[in-house]
């Protein structure tokens, strides 16, 4: 990552990093990659299915607990080992989180896409790194940078550019 070693380049890191992405910004995909897409796409298409169908379990798992949870309550006020109060409290706060899951459930609904517009951000990715690099979290642009430049660069400062390593 553009972090590590920064005390032997002797510019910042946000010069560094803007050298970085106007490299990127020259690049073009080549015909290998741009044929490679519909696989990438379908290799996302598999991981975010996964990750949904993950996260749609645990939600679900959650909210079946707050509706026990929220029974419970209600057993234990009926036996007389919980206030009115306490029951108002409980179901209360109980309702609030199963809201709160029900709009995550919600949410994740949301995110799903079709393959045919994971295959376009494959696609818009791939022809514009410059700005993949900007839209990207930090294990993103990790992955980006190796996949790249599996071998790394070097950043002369006589020439304020990166280089292949020796």
């Amino acid at each position: 990552m553009l972090d590590q070693g920064l005390r032997g380049v002797g510019i910042s890191k946000a010069e560094l990093e803007g050298h970085f992405v106007r490299l990127l910004g020259c690049m073009q995909p080549t015909a290998e990659l741009i044929a490679q897409l519909p696989n990438i796409a379908r290799s996302q298409w598999e991981q975010r299915k996964e990750r949904i169908s993950e996260e749609r379990r645990v939600l679900n798992t959650r909210l079946n607990d707050q509706k026990a949870l929220k029974q419970k309550a209600i057993t234990a006020f009926l036996n007389g080992a919980l206030s009115e109060e306490d029951l108002q409290a409980v179901t209360g706060n109980v309702l609030e989180q199963m809201n709160l899951i029900r709009e995550q459930l919600k949410s994740l609904t949301a995110q799903e896409k079709t393959l045919g517009a994971l295959m376009e951000d494959a696609k818009q990715q791939v022809v514009n790194l410059a700005r993949t690099w900007h839209k990207a979290r930090l294990n993103q642009r990790k992955e980006l940078q190796l996949s790249v430049f599996p071998d790394g660069l070097r950043f002369p400062l006589e020439k304020l550019f990166f280089a292949q390593p020796d």
